[in-house]
């Protein structure tokens, strides 16, 4: 029988077992949430537009309105 003594912590070098992420779902969240909100600047944006050429009677090409007789 043979004694082997233990070896001192850290004298192995490096653990092997290191903690991995292999699916970051917030970084894919993050864009989408980025997207989105610039499609909503974009969208709110074209609602005022469109509001703004309402109050001016004219619509969003710069003819105005014609009423039609059914």
């Amino acid at each position: 029988m043979v004694n082997v003594p233990t070896p001192e912590p850290g004298s192995m070098g490096p653990s092997p077992h290191k903690s991995m992420t292999f699916n970051n779902p917030k970084a894919k969240l993050d864009k989408q949430v980025k997207e989105l909100e610039e499609r909503k600047v974009e969208a709110e944006k074209a609602i005022q537009d469109a509001q703004a050429a309402a109050s001016a009677g004219t619509s969003a090409n710069g003819t105005e309105p014609v009423a039609t007789a059914a």
